[in-house]
């Protein structure tokens, strides 16, 4: 099984029976906290890193850059005290010392007695030799000690460049320099050397990615409506400097896989390419994991409103799901869904949409990035609400953005909304992102992404969460023991 550190369980797990499922009491939602809420003691959470704190790039001091993203821990001697945790930084401006666009900043961590501490000084990645990189979304962890670091939304000129706060926009590497951006860059997470941007898998908006155990093929996904499903397969194992592409094409009870151009100009416009070639599309395609069946599961995070006409018109097919959701040209996908795949008969189908519960106060809207247990099968779930409107809250809260971390049991056969399990609530304005796991699945990171100024410190600022401890007894919001602050709920600005 791939990389046991990217697909475990909090372990919150240890001394908890075979028969368990999922290891912590579920807590109730809340639209009107100020902070975290979150499974109660002994459960335990250390924030690691946030936001501007300080950061080194070579000799140089500064302030680390904002939008926290995904993260990979990398083992030391395969150590699950001491490790690498590398955290991506989904930004596109201009920074006085790390310079312009996205970056990434690498922790040495270690549990110290009882709680997760950085050991050394973080440092930030120096990307200049591949000239920057532009909104470090998600990526992939590698078994040989590196990361693959996703470039999303990629720029369409060199004035996106320019309003993005990059000055420079002469060409790079003999193209225009807005071409430079919206590929995989590969980093070596120990020494913090980047090693290149990896072309031969495509540009694209770049978001989730799934090695497989054969360590050539990449499943990739294209956050954008329309968004095309990708697979990579290496010439080489472990070199993803050369291989081939495929976009996924949907047909009744399968799929195929379009071999696409391996030249650099159709790569640098690759989901283009992959519509005039009839690939199926679907609505902003996020994250995905690798089940113990073999199963693979990916979110489509939906799109309120979206004219898709020049999509159809190059010969792009829509998902077969998304027919209901079709007026014409135009598409409204309110809630998004995940999607089951399986890789041996190349089907795609609907596992779980989203939207309200009928029975509980779940309302899973507008999943995103997700983490898989392989202890117990449960799937971790992180919303990223794209409005608070609409039904993807409840109609009193409304207007009030909040995300939350939901588990699902997949061993359950026809699973529903009211199946969720909620483990935490962000602060107000917050997503959550980049959960990952320790080897032992004794701690789990998870990142709060651009809450609001507003909030009390330190939930005013993204922070990475190190989430630890025993099977938690739960404070039920309003109830005996209960002590969180209590404010009128914030309004979404």
């Amino acid at each position: 099984m791939l990389m046991k550190s990217i697909f475990c369980s909090l372990a919150l797990l240890a001394g908890l029976s075979a028969k368990a499922q999922v290891p912590f009491a579920a807590i109730d939602t809340s639209f009107t906290h100020i902070d975290l809420v979150i499974a109660g003691a002994p459960v335990r959470y250390d924030i690691l890193f946030q936001a501007q704190d300080p950061v080194w790039l070579g000799e140089h001091p500064a302030k680390a850059k904002e939008k926290l993203d995904f993260m990979a821990y990398l083992p030391i001697n395969g150590s699950s005290t001491h490790g690498y945790l590398w955290v991506n930084h989904e930004t596109t401006g201009a920074h006085p010392v790390l310079g312009q666009g996205g970056g990434a900043t690498i922790l040495e961590i270690g549990l110290q007695g009882e709680r997760w501490q950085q050991l050394t000084p973080a440092r930030a990645v120096d990307f200049t030799a591949v000239g920057g990189t532009w909104n470090n979304c998600l990526g992939v962890q590698t078994p040989w000690g590196t990361v693959l670091s996703s470039e999303e939304y990629e720029p369409q000129s060199n004035e996106d460049l320019w309003e993005a706060g990059m000055r420079d926009t002469s060409q790079l590497f003999g193209r225009p320099a807005y071409l430079n951006f919206g590929w995989m860059v590969e980093v070596d997470v120990a020494s913090g050397r980047v090693l290149g941007k990896r072309k031969a898998m495509g540009r694209f908006s770049h978001e989730g990615n799934l090695l497989m155990p054969d360590e050539r093929t990449v499943y990739m996904l294209d956050d954008w409506a329309p968004g095309i499903f990708f697979k990579f397969v290496a010439d080489t194992p472990r070199d993803f400097t050369a291989g081939q592409l495929f976009a996924f094409r949907q047909h009744a009870g399968g799929g195929t896989w379009l071999p696409l151009p391996r030249d650099e100009d159709s790569l640098a416009d690759i989901r283009t390419v992959a519509l005039r070639r009839g690939a199926t599309f679907f609505m902003r395609p996020e994250d995905l994991v690798l089940a113990n069946d073999g199963t693979i599961y990916f979110t489509e995070t939906g799109k309120t409103e979206v004219d898709l006409a020049k999509a159809l018109e190059l010969g792009g097919h829509p998902a077969a799901h998304l027919a209901s959701y079709r007026q014409g040209t135009r598409f409204s996908d309110i809630y998004g869904r995940i999607l089951r795949f399986d890789p041996l008969a190349n089907r795609v189908e609907v596992f779980l949409q989203a939207g309200p519960g009928l029975r509980t106060a779940n309302h899973l809207a507008n999943p995103d990035n997700l983490a898989y247990d392989t202890h117990r099968n449960l799937l971790y779930i992180h919303e990223d609400v794209n409005e608070a409107d609409r039904g993807r809250v409840p109609a009193y809260a409304e207007g009030i953005l909040y995300n939350e971390l939901y588990v699902l049991d997949l061993s359950k056969t026809a699973p529903t909304i009211d199946d969720l399990q909620r483990l935490l609530v962000a602060p107000p304005g917050a997503e959550l992102t980049g959960g990952c796991f320790t080897p032992d699945c004794h701690t789990f990171f998870v990142n709060i992404q651009h809450p609001l100024s507003t909030n009390p410190a330190p939930f005013d600022r993204d922070m990475t969460l190190a989430i630890y401890g025993k099977l938690p007894t739960v404070h039920k919001l309003g109830g005996p023991g209960d002590t969180r602050r209590k404010s009128p709920p914030v309004r979404q600005k």
